[in-house]
């Protein structure tokens, strides 16, 4: 249970960096590198934070030839057995389970929130005081 809320308290971490910096979207398996965990522990927390509404599912679809690997397509629903061609290689082919991969991108009001907070704690901060 603890180990639970050092994860969620971890994955909440990432989140608030990302989202102050200039990265534009992620993929679990970075969470999972910077938790040193698995993506499957983490994937669970990042839905959460889509729930509210901190970050958004996005769902890639890659070429299904392992040579290409070019992002086809990007949606936020799994359209199963839609016919796509990769602009990259010409392969042709029907969307399947396989063919798709979480990216979660940050929600701007959840980063424009945080950048304001960051900004008042900073307003906020005494100054140091020499005290003798």
């Amino acid at each position: 249970m603890k180990e639970d809320f050092l994860l969620r308290n971890k994955v909440n971490e990432f989140i608030k960096t990302v989202a102050l910096g200039q990265v534009k979207a992620f993929y679990p398996s970075a969470v999972a590198k910077y938790t040193k965990t698995s993506s499957n522990q983490v994937f669970p927390k990042l839905i959460n934070s889509a729930q509210n509404e901190e970050i958004e599912l996005l769902w890639e679809v890659r070429c299904p030839d392992f040579e290409c690997g070019n992002i086809v397509d990007v949606s936020k629903e799994k359209n199963f057995d839609h016919n796509l061609i990769c602009d990259k290689c010409g392969n042709e082919f029907k969307t399947m389970e396989l063919d798709f991969f979480p990216r979660f991108v940050i929600n701007p009001y959840y980063k424009e929130a945080l950048r304001e907070a960051d900004s008042d704690k900073k307003k906020q901060q005494i100054p140091f005081i020499k005290m003798y």
